[in-house]
């Protein structure tokens, strides 16, 4: 399996409880919310290395030893993806339907326009991971409820994309909602600095309270059909 996709489900798994009274040292082991740089430049040796993965949208990969993916477009064959070395690929919705060897993720760009019973339907394709597409603003209220959604929806780890200057508190909040990884765009080589910033504010993130991955179902009302009584026997004393 793809190492990023390891560590995706990793992040919202309850570190196993210790017996007795033994501290519980494997909460320290317990991976955080993954954080991914998106390149969309060439980006110097080490300047991605705060981040846990970085995927890069020219189709060249970085030497680094960072783990790393490859952004589609539509186009593009994933063979060669996987042939240039790529542990996972971004696919955009209107890429073609590809068989690869499973030990590469597959992650599907999905809209927050879809409409619930698409987003229930995800959970039942060959894919590993989704990514929200990108809209630009800084988070809301109404992010928020999206990214609570997805997570409900579907049965996948989730990553969002996130602006420079979000703060530990809206990470926090973040994380809370079920999401599995941020995303940061690296545009030119001065982002790559953003990395570390980020990097320094999810180490002080709590981890989240487990909560059971509940999926959002229609209800029907409840019709009760009352008894019928029982035909009373007609005794004819003659």
């Amino acid at each position: 399996m793809s190492k990023f996709i390891e560590r995706l489900k990793q992040v919202l798994q309850p570190a196993p409880q210790p017996m007795g009274f033994r501290t519980n040292n494997s909460e320290q082991q317990r991976p955080r919310i993954q954080l991914i740089a998106r390149a969309e430049t060439e980006v110097a040796e080490g300047k991605l290395a705060a981040a846990d993965a970085a995927v890069f949208t020219s189709g060249k990969i970085n030497q680094s030893e960072i783990v790393k993916g490859i952004w589609l477009k539509a186009a593009d064959k994933a063979e060669n993806a996987a042939k240039a070395g790529a542990d996972f690929i971004v696919m955009p919705t209107d890429s073609s339907v590809i068989s690869l060897d499973r030990k590469i993720g597959r992650v599907l760009e999905v809209s927050n326009a879809n409409a619930d019973i698409l987003l229930r339907i995800i959970g039942d394709l060959p894919i590993d991971a989704v990514i929200m597409a990108e809209d630009g603003s800084k988070l809301t209220w109404q992010k928020l409820m999206q990214y609570q959604r997805f997570a409900a929806l579907i049965d996948k780890p989730i990553i969002v994309q996130v602006m420079p200057d979000v703060t530990t508190e809206e990470l926090q909040s973040i994380w809370d909602t079920g999401v599995s990884g941020i995303m940061l765009k690296v545009s030119k080589e001065a982002d790559a600095d953003n990395l570390l910033s980020l990097r320094n504010k999810i180490d002080k993130l709590t981890f989240p309270v487990r909560r059971k991955k509940e999926k959002i179902q229609a209800t029907l009302p409840n019709i009760s059909v009352p008894a019928e009584e029982p035909e009373e026997d007609d005794d004819d004393d003659e």
